[in-house]
């Protein structure tokens, strides 16, 4: 059935997968070793010249490789200064010549890409990251004159525009650019570093799309009066914004809402809130919107104000999220008045009290609960929340004696428990999942699960979940799994059981050799009802394997 399907389902399916996924589908049957072989080298990440030297001899000797590549990130320290080398930059023209079919450039230079546009090569980019500060400006200006009839996404970098005057005149790259240059294909703009420019500047760039549909601002804050709040022409086919500011007006606020009228979907990142007043006036632009995500990273929030905001009739309420850093983040359910997914920073006087009345109604639904550097001294919250299928701890800490509070807590709709760079005793880790009768999967990444008192063996990891079926078992522990051989031991209701992992591989060994392995040598003592997945993270890769 799989080899009826066209090949751009195969993409769409396979495009979901990471990579070393990718590889293992290209072993499973030949239906799929085609498809998952060409997703694979269509998205090339470079983080080092190595890689890029092997990239190279590889697409060398197997040119077929080079033609399924559509994407191209380059990113490690030095580049740019080794791309002004003669031999490195010949590397990279042979390369574009391999690869003619690539799509989307990030994190490359204008210098080098220039070089490759003028050789004739990557003539059908479509999608360029102009991000890199490490560039010419009039070979950036170049470059953008060159493309900018093909470009359906462009990121630019404002300062490199506005800020440099063109050889030979008085005017700015950005001047000359709105008297040459159009993006008339480009439906995507993503425009950073507009710290210190004028409005006038950011309306000239957004100006140079006529077509764009998603708009992208990244910056501590533009600078703006009310003398420059003149008429502006307004950007007709914008439906989506994403915002990212330290600081924002009602200067700010009434430019942008007027620039984009039809934009009905906001996310905006306000990381410096102070004035309760310019909130006010942001929710009630807000209103009517089909799709708004709110974050803002300030812990001096009004408490009066977050009430307002989720009491805020918005339409469709197709997905709404509100955040502090130090605060709350919710996402409001698609119809309905209560959180479904909240993420809780740790605890300040001006958080809700989830143990009201007025609290446990706002909990009454969630399903998703999030604990962000949260210091968990008891299960009062926990135990709000009755419909509750997922929890996570996240740069947290479970107190020790949490465990003397017994069975106070017991919650049978959790599923899923995730713990993730906090501390918790794995005594802890036993009384929490004692409470959890449905608990399926577990994942606990670069957690110190600190052993049981008196025992001082470092390198041995008890993890006691004798009440727990588990589905999935994931562990990427910060220190564990680093050597070549870790052992474990396997303590079911059915066997005892145990392993050798090396290699990525498990071997099944005897009880008796488990017992001789000395305490230099990483042991994990498990137990549980049953399991049916064991996921460990031996660095870059996980060692995974399925217990019959």
């Amino acid at each position: 059935m799989l080899a009826n399907l066209p090949i751009e389902i195969h993409n769409e399916i396979l495009s979901y997968l990471p990579r070393l996924t990718l590889l293992q589908y290209q072993l499973v049957c030949r239906q799929w070793s085609e498809p998952a072989r060409r997703a694979f080298y269509r998205n090339i990440y470079l983080s080092s010249t190595k890689r890029f030297s092997r990239l190279f001899d590889l697409i060398r000797t197997r040119p077929s490789i080079g033609l399924m590549a559509k994407q191209l990130e380059t990113h490690f320290p030095g580049w740019d200064r080794e791309s002004k080398v003669a031999g490195f930059s010949k590397s990279y023209l042979e390369l574009a010549k391999l690869t003619p079919n690539m799509e989307r450039i990030i994190r490359l230079s204008a210098t080098v890409i220039l070089d490759i546009v003028k050789e004739g090569y990557w003539t059908q980019l479509h999608q360029l990251d102009l991000l890199c500060e490490q560039t010419k400006t009039d070979e950036y200006y170049e470059l953008v004159l060159l493309l900018c009839k093909q470009l359906s996404s462009v990121s630019l970098n404002a300062s490199h525009l506005s800020n440099s005057v063109k050889q030979g005149s008085d005017l700015t790259y950005l001047s000359w650019m709105t008297q040459s240059a159009r993006f008339d294909k480009a439906t995507e703009l993503i425009c950073s570093d507009l710290t210190g420019q004028s409005i006038q500047v950011l309306d000239a760039i957004v100006n140079l799309f006529p077509s764009v549909k998603e708009v992208t601002l990244e910056s501590a804050s533009f600078e703006e009066n009310a003398s420059q709040l003149s008429p502006f022409e307004p950007s007709q086919y914008v439906k989506k914004l994403t915002l990212y500011f330290d600081r924002l007006t009602r200067n700010h606020i009434e430019y942008i809402f007027d620039k984009f009228p039809k934009a009905d979907q906001v996310f905006l990142v306000w990381r410096q809130m102070h004035n309760p007043f310019i909130f006010d006036y942001l929710i009630s632009r807000l209103q009517g919107m089909g799709c708004i995500g709110l974050s803002i990273w300030n812990d001096n929030f009004i408490l009066k104000s977050i009430c307002a905001f989720i009491e805020m009739p918005f339409k469709n309420r197709k997905n709404f999220s509100y955040a502090t850093k130090l605060g709350i983040r919710c996402i409001r359910r698609a119809s309905g008045s209560v959180f479904t997914s909240l993420n809780i920073g740790p605890p300040s006087n001006e958080d809700i009290d989830f143990t009201s009345e007025e609290g446990k109604t706002l909990l009454k639904e969630v399903n998703e609960l999030v604990l962000f550097d949260w210091v968990l001294r008891d299960f009062d919250l926990l135990n709000c929340c009755s419909q509750l299928t997922r929890l996570k701890i996240e740069k947290g800490e479970v107190e020790n004696d949490i465990g003397e509070l017994g069975d106070s807590f017991y919650c049978a709709s959790i599923t899923d428990l995730e713990l993730r760079d906090g501390i918790c005793s794995t005594e802890s880790l036993h009384t929490i999942a004692q409470g959890l009768p449905n608990l399926k999967n577990i994942v606990i990444y670069n957690e110190v699960l600190y052993p049981q008192q008196g025992d001082a063996d470092a390198n041995k990891l008890v993890i006691d979940l004798s009440s727990t079926s588990i589905a999935s078992l994931k562990i990427s522990h910060r220190y564990s799994f680093s050597q070549k051989n870790t052992y474990i031991k396997l303590t079911t209701e059915d066997r005892t059981a145990c392993y050798r992992v090396h290699d990525y591989l498990f071997y099944k060994i005897a009880l008796e050799e488990y017992m001789q392995v000395g305490q230099n040598r990483v042991r994990i003592d498990l137990t549980c009802r049953s399991i049916k997945t064991l996921s460990l993270d031996f660095h870059p890769k996980f060692a995974h394997y399925t217990f019959e």
